[in-house]
């Protein structure tokens, strides 16, 4: 129930742990639940199966300084069972996105007071890992240690409001499932297979760059599997999927 620090050696040179870390590794309320976030101005954000944000200053960990502030982020459907929060976090712009099982929360982080407080509470089934892409906050709904995620969910990054909801070809397999994004898609992982939308438009570069050199090119792992596209609908374009072999 720590979040530890390592040198280039592998050897801890500082460490965080909350007051509360001995109940709450007695009663399965720990922070192993979700990785930290680096934040602008030196600190970091940890989110667990407690319910609890913390920020942290990386500059005092090798002490084991407490943190220079914390309150309660999630809310777990029965509180204080370990329902807090699963997977990773995203910061965009001052705004940090947390995965809790109750709905996605954005908090806003104010450097200067080195401090947050709530923004906006999301879907109460979107509970995935969220990222930030296109201007949207992109997130897969679950179920409490099931996954079984039929959705995805791009929202609004300032209200939380959903401004594309999408029905997935078939169910998430695991509760820590995230989307990815890269060249104006957003990619999602279901079952067997893969799928991509296209959530913006990217212009053709009037210079593109020049290949110095290439590399043998890798065996095939998957197999296209024919989609039908549906451009210019409100939930976005499907381009295609890719199963497993």
């Amino acid at each position: 129930d720590s979040i530890v620090e390592l040198n280039s050696s592998m050897s801890l040179i500082g460490n965080f742990e909350p007051e509360s870390w001995l109940f709450d590794s007695n009663h399965d309320g720990d922070l192993s639940s979700s990785g930290p976030e680096l934040l602008p101005g030196g600190l970091m954000f940890q989110a667990g199966k407690n319910e609890m944000g913390y920020l942290i200053d990386e500059a005092t960990m090798g002490t084991g300084a407490p943190a220079v502030f914390s309150e309660k982020v999630c809310k777990g459907k029965v509180e204080g069972k370990g329902e807090g929060s699963f997977g990773g976090d995203a910061y965009s712009a001052g705004t940090i996105y947390v995965p809790c099982e109750d709905g996605i929360r954005a908090l806003t982080y104010n450097q200067a007071a080195r401090t947050f407080s709530p923004l906006w509470h999301g879907p109460a089934e979107a509970t995935g890992p969220p990222i930030v892409s296109g201007g949207l906050v992109w997130v897969l709904s679950g179920k409490f240690l099931e996954g079984k995620g039929t959705k995805l969910y791009g929202l609004d990054p300032s209200t939380g409001v959903p401004r594309f909801t999408e029905t997935l070809p078939s169910p998430v397999v695991d509760h820590f499932g995230s989307p990815s994004a890269a060249g104006g898609r957003v990619f999602v992982a279901t079952g067997s297979s893969v799928t991509a939308y296209q959530i913006a438009d990217l212009a053709t570069p009037t210079n593109p760059p020049t290949v110095v050199s290439e590399q043998p090119s890798l065996a095939p792992v998957t197999t296209l599997v024919p989609s039908t596209l549906v451009p210019n609908t409100p939930s976005g374009q499907v381009l295609g999927s890719r199963e497993q072999k």
